[in-house]
């Protein structure tokens, strides 16, 4: 071998090993071929996490595998599951588990970061079983707590021990009831039972109070955590089930009224709007105008989107601010389709007979996003809390959708009725309550959704 032939080896051997050198510096730091880009990229990660654990996932249609899994036959990866150097960009993510259904959603990986999607939660099969039974007519769930559910049914009242699936019968209506509501600290329930109205404390001892509204029609009612207010075409009162009747407001009529805490929101008609008012309920302090509306027959809900504000609707949808530092926000029409705005766990929703939209508030602004479009929708509609799901009712059926802001396939049927008439989640056993008549039963169902 002459000198030349040495020196082109030599040199030859130096320019592999640089390019060498090179690319396994570009690939320690994170560099990968792009073959649709014909060029080296840096890449991102993904962590996907799922509850419960144990999920194959795959990635673009690819089953995620390991060096060492594929050595020892071990097909998939399974969440937790952390996927390094992947090249940026947005991927069609699939989890399945047996027993559970399938996620299936968009993932976008950026480069040099690390894309997490750890609230996972997969829902299983589940069906649905009878906590109690109850008599044959519409029911309602006024109000919830860890282990009991109050129901307003046409008998009256009655509490179910969630657990047991124990009834009871914690009131016996004489009349038709309407409107039963519960005030915002849990101490008072009020309702209109046939002309009069009714106020009872939900502690131990449960005291039933008529409300002296006298012969004038009521055209607002609401309970405070001392007894009620109420309003008709003579003025604003308030009834406290130690004091008595006094009285709050001498002008116009009142035509909604909401209490949070300590401070009453009510609604006037003048001069052919609606003006919002809010004032405390004790201390005599003179009311304050919140805000004008060109709409009459405005309805306040008890539920106050992530605590700042009050949620009011009629055609449109309004929050009024609990503080005077932040400025009311007019909610966007849904569709020119008429719809039901509300709020649940501090989301508000707006329902149409196709279509789900979410309202998400920001900085005295609103925007929306469509989560489902489909037919024969009903509310009401529950967010799932530490989750991007929501539950709503379709021909009967109760169903789960992720919440996105794109809509989705993901559309999980669970049970089936002949009619639901109301709904709750529970968060700390992440269960839905359905009211409603299933194989001809009236009453309370339990879904699992662990």
């Amino acid at each position: 071998m002459n000198i030349t032939v040495r020196r082109i080896l030599f040199y030859s051997f130096v320019v592999l090993f640089l390019i060498s050198a090179v690319c396994l510096i570009l690939y320690a730091n994170g560099y990968r071929w792009n073959p649709s880009k014909n060029a080296l990229e840096q890449t991102g990660g993904l962590v996907l996490e799922t509850k419960p654990g144990g999920a194959k996932a795959t990635i673009n249609g690819r089953v995620q595998e390991s060096f060492l899994g594929a050595l020892f036959h071990k097909p998939e990866f399974q969440t937790p599951l952390r996927v390094e150097y992947i090249l940026p960009g947005t991927y069609e993510v699939l989890l399945e588990k047996m027993g559970y259904w399938p996620w299936k959603n968009q993932v976008s990986v950026e480069v040099q970061k690390t894309t997490y999607r750890t609230d996972v939660r997969l829902l299983p099969h589940v069906d649905a079983e009878l906590v109690a039974a109850l008599p044959e007519g519409d029911a309602h769930i006024v109000s919830r707590d860890s282990n009991s559910l109050l129901i307003a049914d046409s008998v009256g009242l009655a509490r179910i021990d969630v657990r047991s699936g124990a009834l009871e019968r914690v009131y016996t209506a004489k009349d038709t009831m309407e409107d039963v509501t519960v005030s915002s600290g849990g101490t008072m329930i009020a309702w209109k039972e046939g002309a009069g109205y009714k106020i009872m404390a939900t502690g131990t001892k449960r005291t039933v109070w008529d409300i002296p509204v006298g012969v004038e029609v009521v055209n607002a009612f609401a309970p405070t955590e001392s007894g009620a207010v109420f309003g008709n075409k003579k003025g604003i009162f308030i009834f406290d089930t130690t004091t008595g009747t006094t009285v709050l407001w001498r002008k116009d009529i009142a035509v909604a009224l909401a209490v949070h805490g300590g401070t009453l929101f009510f609604a006037v008609e003048q001069g052919g709007k609606t003006r919002v008012w809010q004032g405390a309920i004790a201390g005599g302090a003179t009311p304050e105008r919140v805000m004008d509306i060109d709409e009459i027959g405005l309805a306040f809900h008890e539920e106050v989107p992530g605590g700042q504000y009050l949620f009011a609707s009629h055609t449109n949808g309004y929050l009024i601010p609990l503080s005077r530092a932040k400025k009311p926000v007019i909610l966007p029409q849904v569709t020119d389709i008429d719809a039901t705005l509300f709020a649940t766990n501090g989301v508000l929703y707006g329902v149409n007979p196709i279509e789900v939209w979410r309202f998400t508030v920001s900085a005295d602004s609103v925007s929306q996003d469509l989560i489902t479009r489909h037919g024969n929708i009903s509310a009401p509609v529950l967010a799932i809390p530490e989750t991007n799901y929501v539950a709503y009712m379709q021909d009967g059926t109760t169903l789960i959708a992720q919440d996105t802001s794109t809509g989705n396939d993901n559309i999980y049927p669970l049970t089936t009725f002949e009619k639901i008439t109301d709904a709750s989640f529970d968060p700390k056993k992440v269960s839905l309550y359905v009211v409603g008549k299933r194989e001809g039963v009236w009453g309370v169902y339990q879904e699992s959704l662990e």
